[in-house]
């Protein structure tokens, strides 16, 4: 009876966000998030609607009705750089680093530095990787050993090496293991156990 309610109020106030959010809400509630979605993607384009819609999206795990929904509400509301690097992150998750780049295009250059060198390792562009991880300060990434791990990760084990070193000599949690990775990319396999040990 609720959703028939719900359901009648949103034809009688088509403007309204209000009727459409609950019954989005009510049909997730019981289980027919398929549905809610559907009904979403067919509401008008408003902020409320469409960040309803990215939330179900990214709670269902679905990269490409995320991706759509971010670029939708990036038409009509002002940019919130976690709507962004959520939605790009499941899609790198979901190993679609087209998309996570695509999405993260829309970014300030300065944001989300490490998830952007991950969508392009992802993506096979190494090189581009790289110049990102030698332009940026390690805190752009987390710190040190995360850049010291995506140094890695982009073939510059001689790099990640170094500031592996600096966040051991920092006991950074983590940083061994950095160094003993980076050690073995390296071809050093002796300096990688002892790292290790």
């Amino acid at each position: 009876a609720a959703i028939e309610a719900t359901a009648r109020a949103a034809e009688l106030a088509p403007d309204s966000d209000g009727p459409v959010l609950q019954l989005a809400e009510l049909l997730r509630a019981g289980g027919a998030d398929a549905r809610a979605l559907a009904l979403l993607e067919r509401a008008e384009a408003s902020p409320h609607a469409l960040r309803a819609r990215l939330t179900l999206a990214l709670e269902r795990r679905d990269a490409e009705a995320s991706g759509e929904a971010v670029e939708a509400l990036l038409r009509v509301a002002p940019l919130r750089i976690a709507e962004v690097e959520q939605a790009a992150a499941l899609a790198l998750e979901e190993e679609r680093p087209a998309l996570a780049l695509r999405l993260l295009a829309h970014l300030p250059e300065e944001a989300a530095a490490g998830l952007r060198v991950d969508a392009l390792l992802a993506a096979g562009r190494a090189d581009e990787a790289e110049a990102l991880l030698l332009t940026r300060p390690p805190e752009a990434f987390g710190g040190p050993v995360e850049q010291a791990e995506r140094l890695r990760r982009a073939g510059r084990p001689s790099l990640a090496i170094e500031l592996a070193e600096a966040g051991a000599a920092l006991e950074l949690p983590g940083a061994w293991l950095a160094l003993g990775q980076a050690r073995l990319a390296a071809g050093d396999a002796p300096a990688a156990a002892a790292a290790f040990a």
